[in-house]
């Protein structure tokens, strides 16, 4: 059995034993997530595969499909660009704007790429 003495040391057995992991913002919730998410990043979604795409809510595999070729035909230079996606509504970007990040796409401008 094992005993943890803090939310911290519980997080670096976690981070070291298994498989990628989210943290709630208030701490309070830990469940497997896209691995980005460690450390507070984002995903960034200039060069996530369909199997991060896919851990994220309400992502599944022929979303995810649809998101790289969007991603394919056109770089997504800001995140509400993944609207142009056939099944990503306001709800479903919504609920990914926490768990994404534009991530670097030389074909966007300067100004427009990043997070």
């Amino acid at each position: 059995m094992l005993v943890v003495a803090s939310l911290g040391a519980l997080l670096a057995v976690l981070r070291a034993s298994g498989p990628a992991l989210e943290v709630e913002p208030d701490a309070r919730v830990v469940r497997p997530w896209a691995p980005a998410l460690i450390d507070g990043r984002r995903l960034p979604l200039a060069s996530a595969d369909a199997g991060s795409l896919e851990a994220l809510p309400g992502i599944g595999p022929r979303l995810a499909e649809r998101v790289l070729v969007a991603r394919a035909e056109a770089p997504f230079c800001e995140l509400s660009e993944l609207r142009r996606v056939p099944g990503i509504g306001s709800k479903t970007l919504a609920r990914l704007q926490g768990a994404l990040a534009v991530g670097y796409d030389s074909r966007c401008p300067r100004t427009g790429a990043g997070e």
